[in-house]
């Protein structure tokens, strides 16, 4: 299962937004976000392997483990 959902990212990738970006403006830079770094992209359908090559950058994000604000402190603020 996890093969044919890479190669289908892979494809949705060339065809539905590579393709498409590059036919209107052939200058333009394709960048690809990953969510987070996971050992398990795969899974998710992301495509480690060959999506790198096919964008012309990558951006990814490594999120905090422990947030810096606590959650409750918006509901605390909209009572005030």
């Amino acid at each position: 299962m996890d093969s044919v959902r890479l190669n289908l990212m892979t494809e949705a990738a060339q065809e539905l937004v590579i393709k498409p970006a590059k036919s209107i403006n052939p200058k333009v830079k394709v960048v690809i976000k990953f969510p987070n770094w996971y050992e398990h992209f795969q899974g998710l359908g992301f495509n480690l392997e060959t999506e790198p090559k096919l964008f012309d950058g990558i951006y990814t994000v490594r999120k905090p483990a422990t947030p810096l604000v606590p959650d409750n402190i918006f509901s605390n603020m909209k009572a005030i």
